[in-house]
């Protein structure tokens, strides 16, 4: 299936890591690695893929063919977070593809993540990029906790939205007023779970037509 469109800007892929409401692209520039030189597939014939990887040259400063690589290698990641979401549910903390400075991803564990993540990447072309680290909270329990937070948010009369920050191991509940809907929580003796972090935002998402 060809690579739409700018689909590396955490699209497809992350889908399955980060179950959000809004999608969350940016990435913390703390988060850099040295990453090993990528081991390319075959390059295909192929239009689309060749046009996108135009764009993500241009916008990340690198060749043409290196584009075309880090796009073939990002296939290989929707199933190993799959895979890694399924054997490991209680640890397991997110997913993220890395583009500045260095090319790789980076995935969470909240025990073990060295040990945990190399029987999935073993033989992998991915071995050579990608990070394990430490996190403190699983992905399982922000999504407990981000249901947790719309409730309360529900029962408080407050509309809001809300994303799971993965590069941050945190939830991210966004309204309008923060301080009217912090007022709102305490008069209806509400709180919000751990890991929740309450953002101000100017507007709310319209659906698409």
């Amino acid at each position: 299936m060809p690579i739409t469109l700018r689909l590396y800007i955490l699209a497809g892929t992350l889908v399955v890591i980060i179950i959000a409401t809004v999608a969350l692209s940016a990435i913390p520039s703390s988060q850099s690695s040295t990453a090993a030189p990528l081991t390319c597939p075959s390059l295909p014939e192929n239009d689309a893929l060749a046009r996108d990887a135009q764009f993500y040259a241009a916008d990340f400063g690198v060749s043409v063919e290196e584009a075309i690589c880090r796009l073939m290698i990002q296939d290989e990641i929707g199933p190993l977070g799959r895979a890694i979401r399924s054997g490991e549910p209680e640890t397991f903390a997110g997913l993220w593809i890395q583009h500045k400075p260095a090319f790789g991803v980076n995935v969470l564990f909240t025990k073990n993540p060295q040990a945990t993540l190399a029987p999935y990447v073993k033989d992998s072309p991915l071995a050579g990029i990608i990070q394990a680290r430490k996190a403190k909270v699983s992905l399982r329990n922000l999504n407990q906790a981000q249901g947790q937070a719309h409730a309360v948010a529900d029962a408080a009369g407050i509309p809001a939205e809300s994303g799971i920050n993965v590069p941050e191991n945190r939830v991210e509940l966004y309204v309008m007023d923060t301080r009217g809907f912090t007022k709102a929580l305490r008069a209806a003796g509400l709180r919000l779970p751990d890991h929740v972090k309450l953002i101000q935002v100017e507007q709310h998402s319209s659906p698409a037509s």
